[in-house]
């Protein structure tokens, strides 16, 4: 068992697959870490996944709202998983 004080935490990667303009998705993040030390992460919801940045005038519409609950339901899996693995 890892123990928390040697832990090496990623503490900002977004994950995700919804947005498809680059690779997001866990298995991705996974190569991409490979072999760095990396034991958990913190995950957030690509940024186009719950809001258009580049949109100046944006304003959050249902349709905006249930994509963020969708992209933040696969997050909170992958989170969950991604902890579990962690300790393993």
């Amino acid at each position: 068992m890892i123990s928390a004080q040697n832990l090496n935490i990623d503490s900002h990667a977004h994950c995700g697959v919804m947005d498809t303009s680059m690779l997001q998705t866990f298995d991705v993040y996974l190569k991409e870490i490979a072999g760095t030390g990396i034991d958990a992460a913190a995950f957030f919801s690509p940024v186009m996944e719950i809001y258009d940045r580049f949109d100046y005038n944006f304003v959050d519409t249902p349709k905006w709202q249930q994509r963020r609950a969708e992209s933040n339901t696969k997050l909170d899996v992958w989170q969950r998983l991604s902890l579990w693995q962690s300790w393993i």
